[in-house]
């Protein structure tokens, strides 16, 4: 079984997730990351889908403009991506990333489905393959 989970935006690159203060020299996460968890929360239903101990497959589809209006690919990287997504997601689905063996990401452009930024992930467990 494969578990279909389509967020209407892309994650926080996890380069954004976290900052220091200098001061006190500790680490806080961002506001933008702090509405990112938010937003997990509204449209991920808590589960328990596998159960701890599975060996667990994703596989990521990222829908944005990947090019310039020039053309040129854009440098974002996406593995920067799926950090902050797996942190948000894996807890209210009751699993670790730990239990990932398996994880494709892929880069898509806007089509008629997804026209704007989206994030489609599948989870499953790879033993059931």
């Amino acid at each position: 079984m494969k578990f279909p989970l389509i967020l209407e935006r892309l994650p926080v690159s996890v380069n954004a997730c976290f900052a220091t203060d200098f001061k006190t020299k500790r680490r806080f996460k961002t506001k933008e990351y702090k509405e990112f968890e938010s937003y997990c929360r509204g449209v991920i239903e808590p589960e328990n889908l596998f159960g701890y101990g599975n060996r667990i497959g994703v596989e990521v589809d990222f829908y944005s403009d990947w090019e310039t209006k020039k053309g040129t690919i854009r440098k974002v990287d996406i593995a920067n991506y799926e950090k902050s997504l797996i942190d948000c997601m894996f807890p209210l689905l009751n699993l670790d990333d730990s239990q990932i063996f398996s994880i494709k990401l892929n880069k898509k452009p806007f089509d008629e489905k997804y026209p704007t930024n989206h994030t489609c992930v599948w989870i499953f467990d790879i033993d059931d393959l």
